[in-house]
This record gives structure tokens, C-alpha cells and sequence, in this order.
């Protein structure tokens, strides 16, 4: 009877760091995409110099989360984050507003698969 008990605590327990870690990456992931869309905004009303902070509170953003994501998540799925933020901040700062945009949509994408990624699912869990 003990060690049904231990299980159920057990399986509890899990599936509670699995809800605590689901809803931290669903505020991260609501955080990054509110960041980049008011960076999108600005660029929008043609205020760069507004959209290019709002792209440095974005890449702070990133980097005060960084060891949260590096332990918990794909790395690759980072990697891939990391560099289409950069590619983004780089193709604003040189005002290449075609290839600006074309990122900025890849990395709304990435930002929005991290959290699906480790959203808890059968097919997570299995």
C-alpha cells in the first residue's frame, strides 16, 4: 500500500512540474511575441528609432531568460531562435525592411513552436 502510495505522489509531482513548465513557457512565449510585435508596430508607423529599442527590450528579454531555455528546452530550437533574432536586429539596424520582415515572421514562428513544443501532450509525453 506504501508504494502505491509513493507512485501516486509520484505521478502527481510530475505532472505538476509538467503544468508549471507549461504555463512558464506559455508567459515567456506571450512576453516574446508581445516584445516583437511592438517592435512590428513601430516599423509600421515608420519609427525606427523607437522599433530599434523595443528590438534591444527584446534581445534583453532573451537574455534574461537564457539558462531558463538553455536547460529546458531543445537546444537546437534555441540555436534557431537565437539566430533569427539576430538576423532580425541586424536586417533593422540596416533598415533592409524586406528581409526584416521575412525574418521577423520566422522568428514570431519560432518563438510560437517553442512553447507548442513542450506543450503537454500525448505526443510530448510519449
Amino acid at each position: 500500500m506504501k508504494r502505491q502510495y509513493l507512485a501516486l505522489l509520484l505521478a502527481v509531482l510530475l505532472a505538476s512540474a509538467g503544468i508549471c513548465n507549461q504555463l512558464w513557457y506559455h508567459s515567456v512565449s506571450e512576453e516574446m511575441t508581445a516584445s516583437l510585435d511592438r517592435v512590428l508596430e513601430y516599423v509600421r508607423q515608420g519609427d525606427l528609432e523607437k522599433a530599434d529599442a523595443a528590438m534591444s527590450e527584446l534581445q534583453d528579454l532573451r537574455d534574461r531568460l537564457k539558462t531558463m531555455l538553455d536547460i529546458t528546452s531543445n537546444h537546437s530550437e534555441i540555436d534557431q531562435l537565437n539566430e533569427s533574432l539576430i538576423r532580425t536586429r541586424v536586417y533593422l539596424e540596416e533598415r533592409d525592411m524586406v528581409e526584416f520582415t521575412v525574418e521577423a515572421a520566422r522568428l514570431a514562428k519560432l518563438i510560437t513552436h517553442i512553447y507548442d513544443q513542450e506543450r503537454v501532450s500525448i505526443g510530448n509525453i510519449l
